[in-house]
């Protein structure tokens, strides 16, 4: 979905004490529905030559997938799947406030990295503890993001203790410290 500069609504952004709502005027490809964002689809861009120049540059992530991972990093985090409207042309998403019970019954799932760290992080924390040894294009494509946020979600865990680099430097991998 890209945005539709013939709408001529701004991007709005509404933060409520339960709630964040984003909107901007929008199409979606033909077939494509708001309910079907959060499964896996095709990646239908309007302008393809466009998103693959920053496909290749590293500024955006692998096709279709990038409503799938905001669910992702919302369950990640604790909070319930976003919800997305598409009325008169402006597609919203909206992120609701998690259960203050639900936050509690998950407290120390991801032990051993500290508060404050990306949801990225720990999804990458969880791919090193389920598939350790593995070098950056690896978790990359696994995850299906890139390979520069890899290195600093790498970066970030290293810093913490949280794994180490095993190995020689061609041919070695990263692991989970063990504490």
């Amino acid at each position: 979905m890209n945005r539709d500069y013939s709408n001529t609504s701004n991007l709005q952004i509404k933060v409520y004490d339960d709630k964040l709502v984003m909107t901007n005027g929008a199409v979606l490809p033909d077939g494509l529905t708001v309910e079907k964002l959060l499964v896996p689809h095709p990646s239908l861009p309007h302008n393809p030559v466009m998103a693959n120049i920053f496909y290749k540059a590293g500024l955006i992530e692998n096709w279709g997938l990038g409503t799938i991972d905001i669910a992702k990093l919302c369950q990640l985090s604790n909070l319930p799947k976003p919800l997305f409207t598409l009325d008169y042309s402006v597609l919203g998403i909206t992120f609701t406030k998690a259960n203050p019970r639900d936050k509690q019954e998950d407290e120390g799932v991801n032990e051993g990295v500290n508060e404050g760290v990306s949801e990225g992080v720990n999804v990458l924390l969880d791919v090193i503890l389920s598939d350790p040894g593995k070098r950056v294009p690896y978790y990359a494509e696994k995850i299906g993001t890139s390979v520069k946020n890899i290195e600093r979600w790498l970066k970030n865990l290293k810093d913490n203790n949280s794994i180490e680099f095993k190995g020689a430097p061609k041919t070695g991998g990263y692991w989970l410290v063990k504490k």
